[in-house]
C-alpha cells in the first residue's frame, strides 16, 4: 500500500491561513505520510499545521466551496474522489464547487497546492 496525506495551517485564526495544501504521497505507511505533510507545511509557514486528509492506495481531491472555502476529501478512485467533493459541496449548500488538484497516493512526492491560484479541473 502507498499512502498520501495532506496538511494545512491549523487553528481558528483566519489571518494565519495560507490557502495552501501540503501533500506527501507515495509513502509506505500512514504515519510517515502524515508526518511528512505536516513537516512540509510547518517548514514552509513556520506555523502549527494539522493533517486534514489521509488515504492508502487512493486519491486526495482538493476543492473549493463558494469561492473561498477550501477543502480536501479522499476516496479509492479519482472518479469517486471527484464525486465525493461534489456531494460535499451540495451537502454544504455551496453556490459554487470548484474541483482543483487531484493527488494519487501511488505517485511519490511532496506537493504544495495553492487553492487561491489553482485552476479548476
Amino acid at each position: 500500500k502507498y499512502f498520501a496525506a495532506s496538511a494545512w495551517v491549523g487553528g481558528d485564526v483566519v489571518e494565519v491561513y495560507t490557502a495552501k495544501l501540503y501533500v506527501a504521497s507515495g509513502l509506505r505507511n500512514a504515519d510517515a505520510a502524515t508526518t511528512a505533510a505536516i513537516k512540509a507545511c510547518h517548514d514552509a509557514t513556520s506555523r502549527a499545521c494539522e493533517s486534514n486528509a489521509l488515504t492508502g492506495n487512493g486519491f486526495i481531491q482538493a476543492y473549493r466551496l463558494n469561492g473561498d472555502g477550501d477543502s480536501a476529501t479522499v476516496e479509492t478512485t479519482a472518479k469517486r474522489a471527484k464525486e465525493a467533493a461534489q456531494a460535499n459541496c451540495k451537502k454544504q449548500k455551496s453556490t459554487a464547487c470548484e474541483l482543483q488538484a487531484l493527488f494519487d497516493s501511488r505517485k511519490p512526492g511532496l506537493f504544495v497546492h495553492d487553492f487561491a491560484g489553482a485552476k479548476a479541473q
